[in-house]
């Protein structure tokens, strides 16, 4: 910080029809002249604010009458450390400017193309997804981390490579953006590790790491807007943060994938380690790069290929967890219908029955009962043989079932005893209705063709305005007696 550095030649007649100059700078005020004339000026004001300068290549089309004059370029840095070389200034066509960056990266060009397709896309499907009632809303967030960190590493790619100066010439706005996405990166990546890791200790180790990630975000960023020390000071910290956090990351993504076993956290611990091989691979480069006398370019960086790799993984990783996610749900599922539906008329059984009793007992909403006895049931078992008698449960469950579909629960208690549970409904309605269902049953005999008839014989109750029924159960045993009410009045047996 604070040495001035002069670099001037002879410039020769290049050839070119409109040549411009390519001048790669960090951290530095920058004037160019050419012969006595300044031709470009940049970080003046911001040098005198004492805020970050930012980095990137300049792109300076040259005077017509350039040949045979001298340029003279200089430099006052601002940063420490900021260069330890000055790189090769380089002449080309104006016209030809973005056509050779592109080309010269086209790698990146693609990766990055795709990183932003892929996060924009998931995140319209996180939020369509979201948005509608579904039983898989719960792991969107997994997908919608994945987007964050593709759409962040994205961004920080096309500041680091450069091609962000297409829509952005201040170096001091693209610098910032480059350490805030190159910041928060890592934290939508432990956000997509603790949605995938469930065990408590792990989800504790993560959660910490986040926290130390969001701190340290926060510390820097104030830091630099206060001038304190500005980004390219505190980058170090953020490599050495990086690098401890990657390697706890590492062992809790090997330490859980030996542990579940499950292929998704395989994917994912693998993804981990080839990220980091790339990593190494590009801080060598790196450091070659910067200390060493190759004069090698940034294009040269193998980490879009590794973010690239990382994200994949990522994704694979997240797609194989919903997978098994709704394979166990599902199996889930299909135990639970196979506790509570009966077996033989496939509508809820008496467990099922008794949870719902349970409720409404919690929540004191006030139901009414009503409690269903097939008449002659044993009769029908006796003379026609119980297939008989399972075919009467079955048709009189599925007419349940279809008169009363979202208005009531309908259950069977055991033997030929049938319960409907349903919010509190007066009298007058529940007459309504009961006589809607026996209209319905007789309709069935009609049309059944069978010797034998379906005969029921009902009794309901409530405690809307019955303290002595706080108990679900009072109400039930009420339900039961007029029941039995109902068929000494009409002369039924069993």
């Amino acid at each position: 910080k604070g040495d001035h550095v002069e670099i001037t030649g002879v410039l020769p007649d290049l050839k070119i029809t409109q040549p411009s100059l390519q001048i790669n700078f960090r951290q530095s005020e920058i004037h160019i002249y050419v012969g006595e004339k300044e031709i470009y000026s940049y970080g003046m004001q911001y040098a005198k604010r004492g805020v970050m300068l930012g980095a990137g290549y300049i792109w300076q089309e040259l005077p017509a009458d350039y040949a045979g004059k001298v340029l003279r370029v200089t430099l006052d840095v601002q940063e420490n450390d900021a260069f330890n070389k000055f790189l090769t200034i380089y002449a080309q066509e104006t016209s030809h400017i973005y056509y050779n960056m592109f080309s010269n990266q086209i790698l990146t060009v693609v990766i990055i193309g795709f990183l932003l397709c892929f996060g924009y896309t998931s995140l319209v499907i996180v939020v369509c997804m979201y948005t509608r009632k579904n039983a898989y809303r719960g792991m969107l967030s997994g997908l919608m981390w994945i987007a964050v960190f593709a759409l962040l590493v994205a961004t920080w790619l096309l500041t680091y490579s450069r091609m962000i100066e297409i829509w952005i010439d201040d170096f001091r706005v693209i610098g910032l953006i480059e350490y805030i996405s190159l910041y928060f990166a890592p934290i939508s990546m432990l956000f997509f590790m603790y949605d995938m890791m469930q065990d408590g200790w792990y989800r504790k180790v993560i959660k910490l790491m986040g926290i130390l990630f969001v701190v340290c975000d926060v510390v820097m960023i104030f830091l630099d807007v206060s001038g304190i020390a500005h980004f390219a000071r505190t980058l170090k910290l953020l490599h050495l943060m990086i690098g401890l956090n990657g390697i706890v990351a590492v062992y809790l993504a090997l330490r859980w994938a030996k542990k579940r076993k499950r292929r998704a956290d395989r994917i994912f611990a693998g993804s981990i380690l080839l990220f980091i091989g790339f990593a190494i691979a590009d801080l060598i480069r790196y450091a070659l790069d910067k200390y060493g006398n190759t004069g090698w370019q940034l294009s040269a960086t193998v980490m879009p290929v590794g973010l690239l790799v990382f994200v994949i993984g990522m994704f694979m990783s997240f797609v194989f967890m919903m997978m098994e996610n709704v394979a166990d749900n599902m199996e889930r599922k299909t135990l639970l219908q196979m506790a509570y539906t009966d077996a033989l008329t496939n509508i809820s059984n008496r467990a099922k029955c008794e949870e719902i009793f349970a409720g409404y007992e919690e929540s004191q909403d006030p139901l009414t009962i009503v409690l269903m006895d097939l008449n002659h049931f044993k009769q029908v078992n006796d003379t026609y043989g119980h297939a008989a008698g399972d075919e009467l449960l079955i048709r009189f469950a599925g007419i349940l079932k279809e008169q009363f579909d979202g208005v009531a629960t309908a259950g069977r208690m055991g033997g030929d005893e049938f319960v409907l549970i349903l919010d509190y409904h007066p009298k007058e309605e529940m007459e309504r209705l009961m006589d809607q269902l026996l209209a319905r049953v007789e309709k069935a005999n009609a049309s059944a063709g069978r010797p034998y008839e379906i005969s029921v014989a009902y009794g309901y109750a409530d405690n809307y305005n019955n303290r002595e029924f706080t108990n679900v159960w009072k109400v039930y045993e009420e339900a039961d007696r007029n029941m039995y009410e109902y068929k000494k009045r009409y002369n039924l047996g069993r």
